[in-house]
């Protein structure tokens, strides 16, 4: 891993105490950045410095209300009864999950725009973080099929 190449010398410091499983997801996603866990962490507290909180709250909303949109298509599609405790599972679980959702797609929004300013906007495929469940992909393909136009 590198942590690339900084146009300045870093002379502040930012501790922060993490739990054991924060930890280990921390040093997955720098890994996964080809990063040092210490150049990750820098990167992801000045992407979030640079988005506005009421970009992150709307986009986090709009993101919950896709996910619940999604899932109660598929559960129709598959023909299963929607019942009010399934109904508020989902919601609940796109509640619990709609920042990170949120932090993600910047996160890699950003990215494209970093790695391809000539280029533009990169249309994305899925993005970690981004789904209920482990069946995104089965979901969008789903949806896709029954709103083919």
């Amino acid at each position: 891993m590198h942590s690339g190449k900084r146009p300045k010398t870093l002379t502040g410091v930012a501790a922060l105490r993490l739990t054991l499983l924060e930890d280990k997801h921390v040093k997955r996603c720098a890994e996964a950045a080809g990063l040092t866990k210490s150049e990750w962490c820098r990167r992801v507290i000045l992407n979030a410095l640079d988005t506005p909180p009421e970009t992150q709250l709307l986009l986090s909303e709009f993101l919950a209300m896709r996910a619940v949109f999604l899932a109660l298509h598929t559960e129709a599609l598959q023909g299963n009864k929607l019942t009010e405790q399934r109904i508020a599972a989902m919601i609940q679980q796109a509640e619990a999950k709609k920042y990170a959702m949120a932090e993600n797609r910047i996160r890699a929004f950003q990215a494209t725009q970093k790695t391809m300013p000539d280029e533009g906007p990169v249309a994305s495929g899925t993005v970690p973080g981004d789904r209920l469940d482990g069946s995104s992909t089965l979901i969008r393909q789903a949806v896709d099929r029954h709103f083919a136009f």
